[in-house]
């Protein structure tokens, strides 16, 4: 005869078991997922009308020569407040950036870069960007990403923006020959405003991939945060959670100044560091983190032109926004002027570096390769390890840290499986 005490147990049990299964099916699993190992530092936004087949080359060459106008990388680091022990070393890994791959990820502007023309026009420029983006991925200072922003899904620029996408994916795959890149190509929305464009848009990428024989959910798509609608979430459907819920949405990218133009800034203090641009961009966050997509801050319409005096400001203020979303969270940026690759280079740069030896100190410890004091006083959870496995395989992907600067006992491997997983396991 059971006991009174087994007989609970037993009963106990069973409803634990019962209101356990309730949860069979939900996704409620959460683990930090730092993406950005290999998402690019900026993005380059060229005017349809103004691409050219070299002109990533056309940029690195434009970059390099304002630096040398202005006495240097050294001398423009200085500027930046740099420490002068670390402006040559650093120097030399922009100016080889420079030289290899001055623009990561490249995009074609159908918006308000290039505004509404005929629409011969427009197919014309959208057959041509294809195949000029298909040769820039083939050639010897390939980005790591290319694709196009196309007119926002309203009543004006609906039909004119899903053609343009069309005309521009059948060129370019006729021009690469392979859908082999498709990964590597990316769709921007412009000033999306509900979830109605979202699925829209999900339909005629479907559509146009079925065209091509393409895996469904092949060409990714980012939206463009430019309208308070989605910060707001004026209803729960369009709130940008639950756009970016959409499985083919890739990333979110905040668009400074129509955001901060429709919250009444006065145009001297638009920028993306902003009271009213930071709140847009932390929901931006938000919804990215619980959807596993990247996000991405937006431009500086202060470009590093005229006498010097001009110049090193608008290099300061550049190169204090790429710090500041380095630091905020915010990995990746908008560039609209060669010079521009400076200052988003010397300062992503110099933070990841600045970064490095913590980290690396911080991740021997944890992993037992080997007693660093400097990182006793510091006991990492696994969501921390990872974020400094990322750090460090970003640094090296990136091009601001060599695989040989690396401690004794870390690798580029262990790093993005310490990424990964939280452990060297």
């Amino acid at each position: 005869m059971n006991s009174p005490l087994v007989v609970a147990e037993a009963g106990a049990e069973e409803r634990i078991a019962a209101a356990l299964a309730q949860l069979a099916g939900l996704e409620t699993d959460f683990e930090p997922t730092p993406l950005w190992i290999g998402q690019p530092l900026h993005t380059v936004y060229i005017p349809a009308d103004r691409l050219e087949p070299d002109i990533v080359r056309q940029w690195g060459d434009a970059a390099a020569q304002a630096a040398r106008e202005a006495g240097g990388l050294v001398a423009i680091a200085h500027a930046m407040g740099v420490e002068s022990g670390n402006s040559t070393t650093l120097s030399a890994r922009v100016a080889q950036k420079l030289a290899e791959q001055p623009i990561e990820d490249l995009r074609v502007d159908f918006e308000d870069g290039y505004g509404y023309r005929s629409d011969e026009e427009e197919d014309a420029a959208a057959l041509r960007a294809g195949e000029v983006l298909a040769a820039i991925l083939a050639g010897p200072v390939a980005p790591d990403r290319v694709g196009l922003r196309v007119k926002p899904l309203d009543r004006r620029g609906a039909q004119r923006g899903a053609r343009t996408l069309r005309l521009f994916l059948r060129s370019f795959l006729a021009a690469s020959g392979t859908s082999a890149e498709m990964s590597r190509v990316r769709v921007t929305l412009a000033k999306v405003m509900n979830q109605s464009q979202v699925r829209v848009l999900g339909e005629v990428c479907l559509a146009i991939e079925s065209e091509h024989d393409l895996a469904p959910g092949a060409l990714g798509v980012e939206l463009q945060v430019e309208v308070p609608h989605v910060i707001g979430g004026v209803t729960p459907e369009d709130a940008l959670v639950t756009l970016s819920r959409h499985p083919r949405v890739r990333a979110l990218h905040f668009g400074t100044y129509d955001y901060t133009s429709a919250q009444g800034i006065i145009p001297s203090q638009q920028r993306s560091t902003h009271p009213v641009a930071r709140h847009a961009t932390r929901v931006m966050q938000v919804a990215a983190a619980v959807n596993v997509i990247e996000v991405c801050d937006g431009s500086l319409n202060r470009l590093p032109v005229g006498d010097a005096e001009q110049r090193i400001a608008a290099w300061n203020a550049h190169a204090e926004m790429v710090r500041d979303g380095l630091q905020t969270g915010l990995p990746q940026g908008w560039d609209l002027h060669p010079a521009q690759l400076i200052t988003r280079y010397l300062a992503a740069f110099d933070v990841l570096r600045a970064e490095a030896p913590d980290a690396q100190r911080r991740l021997r410890a944890a992993l037992g390769l080997g007693h660093e004091d400097a990182a006793g006083a510091v006991l990492d959870e696994p969501a921390t390890l990872r974020m400094l496995g990322a750090l460090l395989a970003r640094a090296i992907r990136r091009g601001a840290l060599a695989a040989d600067e690396l401690a004794p006992g870390l690798s580029l491997e262990l790093v993005e499986r310490v990424a990964r997983t939280g452990r060297a396991d």
